[in-house]
């Protein structure tokens, strides 16, 4: 018997054009299930860039985004969107992981550009800040599905403006850019076990296998956390080199391991979405503007797939059923 089709599709929020930036809140899904091809569906209430996408029971949370605190479900069965409960403190390019019925926000560094409560004005019209008083540092707050309400947790140990999160076993592990500045920054691994709501430091990547990085995504494929990104390394006579890397951590073992070069050279504004097995092989699928790559985690090699229809950034991916939305 054959393996069921992949079927492909994303939620578009803006699509960018020279020095402009337009609203642009398609969602892509597939109505006829063609293997490998995009389509559109119902729009997002809100288009926004920075948000962040979960998925519990089958649906899609869109929550955040441009310094607002939409929070928006969309279900793949009935193409219908819902307004749900708004974020308490309005986060742009956060973590977000789900656990138990709930949605971790998780930001390390939150930007508040002016005294003013968010919500005032339109995205993308507020001045920048003045002064490091300007950045909050430190939040986690968690939404609860079944009671569409809010509550505050212990934020992350580090301070980054560029973290990425998901769940491991019964865990949510944190990874972000820390040390930025002149010298070689380190990606800093933090764990967060919602039942005790306890941090705890893990290894952060070697610097033999990388002192830095451009851009990054994050994936999960059985215990293991996938690292796909542009990082730099010291040469032998001291220099840095750019290159594209898999870099796996194994929660098991706690250390640290590169498996293999990347095909999509500098990562800027991707997205990745993993397959689950169910209905296609389990897969990393790495979205960027004019790319699709896919890496099989079994056989450590990488393939293509066919490229969003329309190039964008800052775009987010979820995942329900095998289907990229």
């Amino acid at each position: 018997m054959s393996m069921k089709k992949i079927l492909l599709c994303m939620v578009l929020f803006f699509f960018i054009s020279g020095s402009f930036v337009l609203p642009f809140s398609s969602v892509l899904a597939s109505s006829d299930l063609v293997e490998d091809s995009w389509n559109t569906k119902t729009p997002m209430t809100h288009g926004q860039t920075g948000c962040g996408f979960a998925v519990l029971d089958g649906k899609i949370y869109a929550i955040g985004g441009d310094n607002f605190g939409t929070n928006e479900r969309y279900d793949p069965k009935t193409d219908t969107w819902t307004t749900l409960a708004p974020m308490p403190t309005p986060q742009s390019n956060f973590a977000i992981a789900t656990y138990q019925g709930k949605i971790y926000c998780i930001s390390s560094t939150l930007y508040d550009p002016d005294p003013q409560p968010f919500g005032v004005g339109e995205a993308g019209t507020k001045p920048m800040p003045v002064s490091s008083s300007a950045y909050i540092i430190g939040i986690n707050e968690v939404y609860d599905t079944v009671t569409n309400s809010w509550g505050t947790k212990t934020p992350p140990p580090i301070s980054s403006n560029n973290i990425k999160a998901h769940v491991v076993g019964e865990k949510i592990f944190i990874l972000g850019i820390t040390e930025m500045g002149s010298t070689m920054s380190k990606l800093a691994l933090v764990m967060y076990d919602p039942v005790t709501d306890v941090w705890t430091e893990k290894p952060s990547i070697p610097t033999d296998i990388a002192t830095s990085m451009y851009d990054f995504v994050l994936a999960v494929v059985d215990d293991k956390l996938f690292v796909i990104g542009s990082f730099y390394g010291k040469t032998s006579n001291g220099f840095t080199t750019l290159a594209s890397k898999v870099i796996v951590y194994d929660t098991k073992f706690d250390v640290w391991k590169e498996v293999n070069s990347a095909p999509m050279g500098m990562v800027y504004d991707a997205a990745t979405g993993v397959t689950t097995g169910f209905f296609a092989p389990q897969k990393i699928y790495f979205f960027e503007e004019t790319r699709t790559d896919v890496y099989d985690p079994v056989t450590n090699t990488w393939s293509t797939a066919e490229p969003m229809s329309t190039p964008r950034r800052m775009f987010g991916v979820a995942v329900v059923d095998d289907v990229f939305t």
